[in-house]
């Protein structure tokens, strides 16, 4: 984000995807239109282009996100996009990144239940490609998110499916280490949720 004005990268989808920022008001008149978003949720994946505004200077933005687009961009596009976001990254600035896990145990569904979805990245491939972009590695951090645990004495049935869903975590973090270790796959993958989040720092 720059200032008080947050900048997001985002895939728009009309005939060509163009690979573009924009502006918190630009994302409020972009998406006024319902046909907008049906232009967005279907990209035309066998016409797909990248351009990159050259008006957009180096350093400009302290943090970029972007969420469950980088597995529909082409493979021959996903590091000259990861370069670009670098170039415009401030020394110090954040990428953050989330992708579906290609390590999850039932991965499948959600990598080829969207027949957009044309690469796949696990805790693996993500640093790879980061830092063929120029990231520093030493810098990446995946983040995690269980379920979030606190009681409230009002509210006990809320509490008791707060504690059982937490351990649910607990048992499938438990069950992907374990079959990892039957099929003897090694090292052992530490991101088992569905959804991998990385953060990069340039």
């Amino acid at each position: 984000m720059r200032g008080a004005q947050p900048g997001i990268y985002s895939a728009f989808s009309g005939k060509p995807v163009i690979i573009t920022c924009l502006a918190s008001n630009c994302l409020s008149s972009l998406f006024k239109s319902p046909r907008h978003h049906s232009r967005l949720r279907w990209p035309l994946l066998s016409r797909i282009s990248v351009t990159f505004s050259p008006k957009l200077p180096q350093k400009l933005f302290d943090v970029i996100l972007f969420h469950h687009v980088l597995e529909h961009i082409p493979r021959e596009h996903t590091i000259t996009l990861l370069r670009e976001f670098h170039r415009c990254l401030k020394p110090g600035g954040y990428l953050n990144i989330r992708v579906p896990n290609a390590s999850y145990l039932l991965a499948g569904h959600h990598l080829f239940g969207d027949f957009t979805h044309v690469v796949h990245f696990n805790e693996r491939s993500m640093p790879q490609v980061l830092e063929a972009a120029g990231f520093d590695t030493r810098h990446l951090e995946f983040i995690h998110h269980p379920p979030l645990l606190f009681w409230s004495w009002q509210h006990m049935g809320r509490a008791l499916l707060r504690f059982l869903n937490r351990m649910r975590w607990h048992l499938h973090s438990v069950l992907h280490k374990t079959v990892c270790a039957l099929i003897e796959l090694y090292p052992i993958p530490k991101c088992f949720e569905w959804e991998l989040e990385v953060l990069a720092r340039k």
